[in-house]
């Protein structure tokens, strides 16, 4: 029997799964990861305590295996996009971790977006400029930081884990790709952008595949996680990237998408695909490259109705249900523009407020609550339809995130979007998709193999034909409403 660890280190939770040989879990290990705010535009983590935290849960998990008697594999590693952290030659961070949520390259970044020799440079790396990128962070930390003299390697959070695991600077290609140095292309970093942003491609890591395979673990980092054997790490790829894999994703005639705080879209696809730097793609396997668009805006703008305008008492759930029953397609005229914590795709602009449009004397507290969710769905079904604008049409949606909890949502979703949409009774993410890496990493597998292998248990949803009608109107006015904000 093989069973594999994945590990997935996001921006709010750690969490490490064993999975066995027919893709049940055998158990799991969480814990919550602190982000500190100092001001409105920065989001910080402190890396230290995060590689410690890291290494308890792993001790955790490799004990509990051990304990069931069960031998790990491999341990295949998630881990969040976006991060930023410069280091001296000792491997001391320089500040502490920048997140994707840290817009303090703000203006560093709507000033490259108007720079011709970056947009060019951007379309070969096929991610559009935001200050979420690394890359607009080197730029912020190389004008205003006083310890740029100290400065050694530029790296993500997962860089820095592995050079503390095993003394080697490396980077995988997804990771690499997400900072907006790479040339998707040349599968190697962008020599003349980095050279445009005075940055040395010494001061970078290594660029190795998704399915590198590290077993030389240090001593120093045996004795912080207290064992002395442990199995084989698979450097693996960035979150978003696994859970597109995880969901079985394997061509663009499916798409993956999540409401979570956040949420996104994704799909697959056997080449890069340029979509005018609106969406991003990102390699992972040979003839594999995920594509796709987040949303800054998804339960974190229900949930800001919730605490902020609605009236209704009573189970929460059952008000949305009753908002989705209740009111009409369209929510009679009102919409919500749900730019609410700025936006990312398709948008890229942090700066971007949200509103409500169309308030009337007839509009209740339940129509604010379906205009929202519908609000939230139009800007998912914006980067649908630029992924759906490819050859071989997406046919069928997979969904998951906090808000597979509620079936009218889902359905309210499934109509906006207007595809058949599957909702798995039990999903496991990026954790998941990082065990299948280390799976096809030490055993050879194909990607299809392991994807055939699973049988998911789950619910289909399909359009109510009168609504997914109603809702391709009301999107082409949310498209018209929006287009007056957004600062092309």
């Amino acid at each position: 029997m093989s069973n594999f660890l994945g590990v997935d280190i996001g921006t709010t939770n750690i969490k490490s799964i064993l999975f066995n040989e027919n893709w049940e879990a055998v158990f799991s290990i969480e814990k919550p990861v602190e982000t500190v705010h100092p001001s409105i535009d920065r989001c910080e983590q402190n890396p230290v305590e995060l590689v410690q935290l890291t290494n308890e849960i792993l001790c955790q998990s490799l004990l509990k295996a051990k304990k069931k008697g069960i031998n790990i594999d491999a341990i295949g590693l998630s881990c969040a996009m976006h991060s930023f952290l410069p280091v001296d030659k000792d491997l001391n961070p320089l500040t502490d971790l920048m997140i994707w949520s840290d817009t303090r390259a703000m203006e560093v970044s709507d000033s490259l977006k108007k720079n011709s020799t970056i947009k060019k440079h951007l379309e070969k790396s096929n991610v559009p400029m935001h200050p979420m990128l690394p890359l607009a962070k080197w730029l912020w930390f190389n004008q205003y930081s006083n310890k740029k003299k100290q400065l050694y390697k530029v790296l993500t959070f997962k860089d820095f884990l592995i050079a503390k695991w095993f003394g080697e600077i490396l980077t995988d290609q997804s990771t690499a790709s997400a900072t907006g140095c790479y040339h998707l292309e040349k599968e190697d970093w962008n020599h003349n952008l980095l050279q445009y942003l005075k940055l040395d491609a010494s001061q970078l890591p290594k660029i190795v595949p998704t399915t590198h395979v590290l077993d030389k673990w240090l001593d120093a980092t045996k004795t912080d996680i207290n064992i002395s054997d442990i199995p084989p790490l698979v450097v693996g790829s960035t979150d978003g990237c696994l859970a597109n894999m995880a969901a079985g994703i394997l061509d663009n005639t499916k798409a993956s998408l999540t409401i979570g705080t956040s949420g996104a879209v994704r799909t697959a696809y056997n080449q890069p695909i340029n979509l005018a730097q609106k969406l991003f793609c990102y390699p992972v396997l040979k003839d594999y490259y995920v594509v796709g668009g987040a949303v800054n805006n998804g339960g974190n703008a229900i949930e800001w109705f919730k605490s902020n305008l609605s009236n209704q008492k009573g189970d929460y759930w059952d008000n949305l249900k009753r908002s989705v029953s209740n009111i009409s397609s369209g929510s009679d005229g009102l919409y919500f523009l749900p730019y609410l914590f700025g936006e990312r795709a398709p948008v890229w602009d942090p700066s971007i407020k949200g509103s409500y449009i169309g308030v009337s004397h007839s509009h209740t507290n339940l129509h604010f609550l379906k205009a929202s969710l519908e609000g939230v769905a139009y800007g998912l079904k914006h980067i649908f339809e630029l992924i759906d604008s490819r050859p071989n049409t997406v046919r069928s949606l997979i969904v998951d995130g906090g808000f597979t909890k509620s079936e009218a949502w889902i359905q309210l979703v499934c109509d906006v979007i207007g595809v058949e949409t599957f909702c798995p009774k039990i999903t496991h993410g990026a954790a998941k998709g990082a065990a299948m890496l280390a799976k096809i990493a030490t055993e050879k597998t194909l990607l299809e193999t392991i994807i055939a292998l699973k049988k998911i248990e789950g619910k289909i949803y399909r359009p109510n034909p009168k609504n997914a009608d109603a809702y391709d109107l009301f999107f082409q006015n949310y498209l018209n409403l929006s287009s007056m904000f957004i600062d092309d």
